[in-house]
């Protein structure tokens, strides 16, 4: 089956600011998902769990690491092709998901997704 990526212009920006740590990850994450977009690309693949501001946001936010601090945040849909939005690539400062976590920041970001146009 296909796998159709889609991005938009939080995607594009956060690349620009984390693109030299998250790189190579980045690559081998669109590498694993073209040839199975329902294969977890390492352990910390995973939907965001809890009754948060990210967990409930729908379409369901996942997150995968792409360095021990910086993950990708993204959404899955559709089945043939399969589509995966990107949204963009978060430390968990950024997101609100450090400790303590910090809800207003992740309400924040779930906000900005759900402002996207995704191309």
């Amino acid at each position: 089956m296909a796998t159709v990526f889609r991005t938009c212009a939080l995607f594009d920006e956060t690349l620009k600011s984390h693109g030299s740590a998250v790189l190579k990850a980045f690559t081998d994450f669109k590498k694993t998902k073209e040839a199975n977009a329902m294969a977890s690309f390492g352990s910390k693949d995973r939907p965001y769990s809890g009754d948060g501001p990210l967990p409930s946001h729908k379409p369901k936010l996942i997150h995968a690491g792409m360095t021990w601090d910086i993950s990708l945040i993204y959404s899955l849909s559709g089945q043939n092709p399969h589509v995966i939005s990107l949204y963009g690539f978060f430390t968990h400062d950024e997101s609100g998901t450090g400790t303590p976590a910090k809800v207003k920041l992740q309400k924040a970001l779930v906000q900005k997704i759900s402002n996207q146009t995704m191309k």
